[in-house]
């Protein structure tokens, strides 16, 4: 039994490595023709835990809120779960399928919770906030601003700032709405993760571009 289940993760991870692991490929693009429907979901699942855990460490920082500890790494976070939604969502609309469509109707409701646990974050939403509140206490630039304004806008619309009922309530709807709906659930999920992913696409665009100027 054991060895059947050290088998089982053991193809499992070796399945969903070409999709959680940067590409051998020039210009690290998407080797389409090597990615299986079957490598999905368990990608799915992997950079959901990935991006999880560095969502962990920005909360548990012993140390005091900064643009720098909170704000920026939270910008470059979750890059292998926005690599593999950007490939599935491409695919499922260029080439969409019976299977295809099946995987988005499990995916969804994932990317759905998991999207709300993280804008529902009250340790993660202190964070951003003491920033956001001290903000004049920075000397931050133009794009720093956009991007630390960005952030605590995005988590306000998604309910950072309600009670604990209503956080349940949305979070509720957002995953029933997912589930439900076959065409609707890949864009509820897309919608609410969109917010989160704004964030790392923010980051690398603008505040990469900053970084490369002043070294």
């Amino acid at each position: 039994m054991f060895l059947c289940e050290s088998w089982r993760n053991k193809y499992l991870n070796n399945k969903m490595s070409i999709l959680t692991h940067h590409f051998n490929t020039k210009y690290d693009t998407a080797p389409f023709s090597q990615i299986k429907n079957e490598d999905y979901l368990p990608a799915f699942q992997k950079g959901i835990a990935l991006a999880k855990a560095e969502i962990d460490t920005i909360v548990n920082n012993s140390e005091k809120p900064t643009f720098e500890n909170t704000i920026e790494t939270l910008a470059f976070s979750g890059n292998t779960l926005d690599r593999i939604s950007s490939i599935f969502f491409n695919m499922n609309s260029a080439e969409t399928s019976d299977e295809m469509q099946k995987i988005a109707q499990e995916v969804s409701p994932l990317l759905t919770e998991f999207a709300s646990k993280i804008s529902q974050n009250e340790q993660l939403f202190s964070r951003i906030k003491k920033v956001y509140d001290e903000k004049d206490h920075y000397s931050l630039n133009e794009e720093q601003k956009m991007l630390l304004e960005e952030t605590y806008k995005g988590f306000v619309r998604n309910g950072a700032l309600l009670n604990d009922e209503k956080k349940e309530q949305l979070k509720n709807i957002n995953i029933e709405l997912s589930k439900k709906h076959k065409q609707t659930n890949t864009w509820i999920a897309l919608f609410i993760f969109s917010t989160i992913l704004f964030i790392v696409v923010l980051g690398l665009l603008a505040y990469t571009q900053f970084k490369s100027i002043i070294r």
